[in-house]
């Protein structure tokens, strides 16, 4: 005897599918939004732990060191069925938070002032530790310019990104073995 089956094709601009389709739209959002909010946090945790030295704020320059706190995201939906973007930002100066993201090769840095470049003096005793080194109160000129070795890339934003996005992953598969 012939199995007997009974399908049914649902067209996609039927009120049932609109709804479905509503009702996942907001359930993603929410769950995009979570890890968009845990890349900051994770951003803010990786510069604390490798980029934010503990210099007192009266010694700090004014446009740097702005990294803690800087951080943002944005969702952005891209319009199409499930098409969401996930923006890890720093509201900090571009071009340095690109140098420290992308990393920065051998430049020249020159004062934009007729003062001159200066760097704290390292104190005695200190073999140039740069903990001691952050808290001295005088200072050498360097010069109208220095060449600066340039800096690895510390990919930060990325890594945020990417461990929230993992960690994510990693809570859905296990409440799905649950």
């Amino acid at each position: 005897m012939a199995q007997v089956r009974v399908t049914r094709t649902l067209n996609a601009n039927s009120q049932f599918v609109k709804a479905a389709l509503k009702k996942g739209h907001a359930k993603a959002r929410e769950r995009l939004q979570s890890i968009a909010d845990d890349s900051v946090k994770r951003a803010e945790a990786l510069v604390a732990a490798e980029l934010i030295n503990d210099r007192p704020a009266s010694r700090r320059h004014a446009g740097t060191r702005k990294l803690k706190g800087s951080f943002r995201s944005e969702l952005i939906d891209g319009g199409g069925r499930f098409t969401w973007t996930i923006r890890l930002y720093s509201r900090a100066n571009a071009a340095k938070v690109n140098a420290l993201e992308q990393g920065a090769g051998p430049h020249t840095i020159t004062a934009t002032t007729e003062k001159g470049l200066w760097l704290p003096a390292i104190p005695k005793g200190s073999r140039g530790n740069a903990a001691l080194q952050a808290y001295t109160t005088s200072k050498r000129k360097v010069g109208m310019s220095v060449d600066h070795p340039g800096n690895k890339p510390y990919r930060f934003m990325h890594r945020a990104l990417e461990g929230a996005a993992s960690a994510a992953l990693d809570r859905a598969i296990k409440l799905k073995r649950s």
